[in-house]
């Protein structure tokens, strides 16, 4: 039996990049950080898959990316096991392991690359000829719906936004938030020091690690994660967290570790804004699939109609304000990204780079 797979596993998104300090370049190097935050060492991780020697872990997989299917099942076995460690990873974590295994092959990667990276804010815009009646039915319920929304992709840009949107955190229509890239995203929104998004919630940095929890373990983001135009994302996010001295950083090592102890999807949040204090909690109400363009090689783009649903208050005027019946002005993020450089992909140097691989 082959200690390791004789082909080479070193994916298109784990070239040489220098992403910076936050950057997870691939599979192995994600698997060291799960492996050393429950301080198992590699001789040991060595031994319990059998392992030829502790290099075979500690180099071969988490430097090079390389380890045969055997061991790696191994592996995640040890992960999970209560007799190796006292922080076992969940089922779901074990699954999303398993499955960026079998993906890293690179016509795999260059795959899930060309999909999250046909993404453009154009597509969804009614000025587009080729946009579905799907596409263009999805927006129509977010004018209709009675709550704030969203529709969003799956590296949680913001396509559209609906005016209840605008209402639940005091932003008009030609506020200078929403000529920014961050105001475009749902996560980003939240990291500005002067955001409208992140002043108003009363519990900002309390909701960032179930958030981010959710981001990562979404099935529809994670397949993504080992992709240039992903990692060059997660980098700016932490980066700018960073910056503005906001908690998506502080929480990244224990969200790439596994160890961040939040699994609830969605949790309340508490929000003040001109004096008046509501619950809201997001749900995601619709998910479609379309394609991206016209003829036969369009790549298909998922979407997701997320609303906001009010809880509690005790101002009766919030409520109807934010649910207020529609149909209700639907402002698109391809009316305010004029230098077209909001998302990840139209980024000069993640364009520069779909273009050597297109």
């Amino acid at each position: 039996m082959a200690l390791m797979s004789t082909r080479n596993h070193r994916s298109v998104a784990a070239e040489p990049v220098d992403f910076g300090p936050y950057d997870v370049a691939c599979l192995g190097a994600l698997c060291k950080r799960v492996r050393e935050a429950r301080a198992i060492s590699g001789a040991t991780m060595a031994s319990y898959c059998s392992a030829k020697s502790t290099r075979t872990i500690t180099q071969d997989f988490e430097v090079n990316n390389q380890l045969g299917p055997e061991y790696f099942d191994r592996y995640v076995k040890a992960l999970q096991s209560r007799e190796v460690t006292l922080s076992p990873i969940t089922p779901m974590q074990a699954q999303m392991l398993t499955q960026w295994y079998y993906e890293r092959e690179p016509s795999i990667v260059a795959e899930r690359t060309k999909e999250v990276s046909s993404i453009r804010f154009e597509y969804i815009h009614h000025s587009n000829p080729y946009r579905p009646a799907a596409l263009a039915d999805l927006v129509q319920e977010l004018s209709e719906v009675r709550r704030p929304g969203v529709i969003m992709d799956d590296l949680w840009y913001i396509h559209a936004l609906n005016e209840g949107q605008l209402r639940m955190y005091g932003i008009r229509s030609d506020d200078a938030f929403l000529q920014r890239w961050d105001g475009w995203h749902t996560i980003a929104s939240k990291i500005w020091r002067d955001s409208p998004v992140r002043l108003a919630h009363n519990d900002a940095a309390g909701i960032v690690p179930p958030t981010i929890v959710f981001f990562l373990e979404n099935p529809s983001t994670y397949p993504y994660l080992f992709t240039y135009p992903t990692r060059a994302f997660l980098s700016r996010l932490n980066a700018y967290s960073e910056a503005e001295e906001a908690d998506v950083h502080r929480w990244w090592p224990y969200l790439t570790s596994f160890t961040l102890p939040h699994n609830a999807p969605a949790v309340p949040r508490e929000i003040t804004v001109n004096g008046s204090t509501f619950y809201t909690i997001p749900s995601i109400d619709k998910s479609i699939v379309v394609p991206a363009g016209s003829g036969d090689g369009a790549q298909n783009v998922h979407y997701m109609l997320v609303t906001w649903n009010v809880i509690w208050t005790t101002n009766g005027e919030v409520r109807a304000s934010l649910e207020a019946p529609g149909p209700q002005t639907v402002y698109f993020a391809r009316d305010y990204d004029t230098q077209r450089d909001f998302h990840v992909n139209t980024w000069p140097h993640v364009a520069d780079y779909l273009r050597t691989v297109g």
